[in-house]
């Protein structure tokens, strides 16, 4: 199952992603191409509050041409650990600050095509701290309880983005403690080893 690399051609540089085009050689000998979207490592989070509410955002997406309702995830710096990204975007994005933070999967956001890999963490032991959101941005938080996650927003907004992983993450029954290896559903797959541990910068996904 094994695909050979013969030759890779970088086509497109930029400030979110670069796109490559590699040649690879089938098991069976024959040539084909494989189009890759380079994106670094990135976090998204479930903030869950002692209450028992948990914090999302809510901002417009351009690729999907809709405001969308999610977890808070974004970008891993240079030199920067998951667990510092977690902490750093948590603050940023929400402007809450956590005691606990437990790392409950990782994957591949669309391996087909993109070489991203994310990091879920459960932020506890939350409280408040100032919210430096980018530029950019312009992002709203609310927080749901666990029974009204998926019926809060409007039709429109119900989409699956990486706020799906955090809904399947919170349907299996995640916050107590486990070790942060272990695979939480199909959908999830944890390899043994996180395939970018030096991902260069990329803006927030």
């Amino acid at each position: 199952m094994i695909e050979e690399p013969i030759e890779s051609r970088r086509i497109y540089e930029g400030r979110v992603l670069n796109l490559r085009v590699d040649t690879v050689r089938l098991p069976d000998g024959r040539l084909t191409t494989r189009e890759v979207v380079e994106h670094g490592g990135a976090v998204a989070l479930v903030p869950l509050h002692d209450d028992g509410t948990i914090t999302f955002v809510r901002q417009y997406r351009t690729p999907a041409q809709a405001v969308l309702l999610e977890i808070p995830a974004g970008g891993i710096d240079p030199g920067e650990s998951p667990e510092a990204a977690a902490h750093r975007e948590l603050a940023e994005e929400t402007g809450l600050r956590a005691s606990r933070l437990e790392h409950v999967a990782a994957f591949y956001t669309a391996a087909g095509f993109c070489s991203e890999f994310m990091h879920l963490y459960i932020p506890t032991g939350l409280s408040e701290a100032t919210a430096h959101q980018d530029d950019d941005e312009n992002i709203e938080t609310i927080r749901l309880t666990r029974r009204r996650i998926g019926h809060r927003e409007p039709a429109s907004e119900r989409k699956r983005t990486k706020r799906r992983c955090g809904r399947l993450e919170i349907r299996c029954s995640a916050f107590s403690s486990r070790g942060s290896t272990a695979p939480l559903c199909g959908d999830c797959p944890v390899p043994d080893r996180d395939p970018h541990p030096a991902s260069p910068r990329t803006p927030r996904p």
